[in-house]
């Protein structure tokens, strides 16, 4: 992902702001239509949508892709079709809030109906990166210092011309008594508030430490089901038979892993005949090991031939 942000901040500096194209006159329906130097909406059916400049039938300039849920996938300037250049974009039309969505609508988006196998690890990386930082991010709450209470001031009573000394001391008593009693509540209060506060904190604390231990388990995890949505494809090529060993070895290779060669002992002979003289009927499946560190390794293959 590093290597990724360079890349842009290495792109050359665009002008970015608002567009000065018309509005497109066709519906937002309509996959038919030709939409040409305009600016506007093209709602596909699974309810994915572009938003954004048209140039020649074709989404070309500023735009942004959505999810059926709503969610901002991919913006920037867009060629033939294609995100050319991913970068923020200052357009108010384009603006639009977030909404909470499943780990799973994440990979919902199809961008522009186009295949996403090429860019598989590209996008299960920024999904699960995102749901990582989600997930991290506890909502933390009011943990602000709870202010000191405001006791009431000190008694400053004077005996009235009318009252006598026994009539005198019994209304001092009776203000230090309920002045006492002020001060102990608003100590209970204040007691009362900041160990709800502390006892917040410290679950919040607790919660993160918890949260921090299992981020290995919880990417590997995310990991291993965006690859179950993604699905990404395995070309399969050069089979080979040792007759001596019995073992016949073919070439796999999935985008942005490199080429594996695979061994398979005592495999049935229609199977190696198979294989061998129509090697585009074969088709694999492949499967994934991620280590801790997130890393995706190729670990086997299945194989069918015929």
């Amino acid at each position: 992902m590093r290597k990724l942000l360079i890349l842009y901040f290495l792109l050359p500096l665009m002008a970015w702001g608002q567009s000065s194209l018309p509005p497109c006159r066709e519906q937002e329906t309509d996959l038919s239509a030709r939409r040409d130097n305009c600016f506007g909406t093209l709602i596909y059916p699974s309810g994915n949508r572009y938003v954004g400049e048209w140039q020649e039938g074709q989404a070309n300039g500023q735009g942004v892709s959505y999810t059926a849920s709503g969610i901002e996938w991919e913006s920037g300037i867009w060629k033939n079709n294609r995100l050319a250049i991913a970068r923020p974009v200052d357009i108010p039309e384009l603006r639009r809030s977030s909404t909470n969505t499943s780990f799973v609508e994440h990979f919902s988006s199809r961008l522009l109906e186009r295949p996403t196998e090429a860019r598989w690890r590209d996008r299960l990386e920024r999904v699960v990166q995102l749901e990582i930082g989600t997930w991290l991010s506890l909502r933390q709450g009011e943990f602000t210092e709870i202010p000191a209470p405001a006791y009431p001031a000190g008694l400053s009573l004077k005996q009235e011309s009318w009252e006598t000394n026994k009539e005198f001391e019994d209304r001092v008593d009776k203000a230090r008594t309920e002045r006492r009693q002020t001060i102990d509540r608003l100590q209970a209060e204040y007691k009362k508030r900041v160990d709800e506060r502390n006892r917040r904190v410290a679950e919040f604390n607790k919660q993160q430490q918890e949260r921090h231990a299992q981020l290995p388990q919880k990417r590997r995890e995310l990991i291993q089901l965006g690859i179950s949505i993604l699905n990404p494809a395995v070309s399969l090529a050069d089979p080979a038979f040792d007759q001596q060993s019995g073992a016949l070895t073919v070439a796999a290779q999935v985008d942005g892993l490199g080429k594996q060669t695979f061994a398979f002992k005592d495999t049935p002979q229609a199977f190696r005949k198979s294989a061998l003289t129509e090697p585009k009927t074969m088709k694999a499946k492949p499967e994934f090991l991620v280590s801790d560190a997130g890393e995706i390794t190729l670990q086997g293959i299945t194989v069918e031939a015929g």
